[in-house]
């Protein structure tokens, strides 16, 4: 399996995995969510790494972030799915417009 990064703005990056990907769920989320962490992982998706944890990340998609972990052997655990807070939206894009492009 094979992983691919490219750092973006604040710590984000693109995560993206090829080949037969193992998610282990967990938690017993649907499969729907396991097969939208599965989509994104072979697409390739933002992704924040944990700056302390390695191979730990949140990955956003729409409006929810999954809370994974790469393991050393390749295999995805799914740990928690929860709610993107909109307030932390709201928060970014503030910050993104304050910033001064040059």
């Amino acid at each position: 399996m094979k992983q691919m990064f490219e750092k973006g703005k604040r710590g984000a990056m693109v995560l993206q995995l090829s080949g037969k990907i193992v998610i282990e769920n967990l938690r017993n989320y649907p499969a729907e969510t396991v097969r939208k962490l599965r989509d994104r992982l072979t697409s390739g998706g933002e992704a924040r790494p944990e700056p302390r944890r390695q191979g730990f990340y949140d990955v956003e998609i729409d409006s929810q972030v999954f809370y994974i972990h790469r393991t050393p052997k390749g295999k995805v655990l799914l740990l928690a799915v929860w709610a993107r807070d909109k307030r932390q939206t709201v928060a970014e894009e503030k910050e993104l417009v304050a910033q001064p492009s040059f």
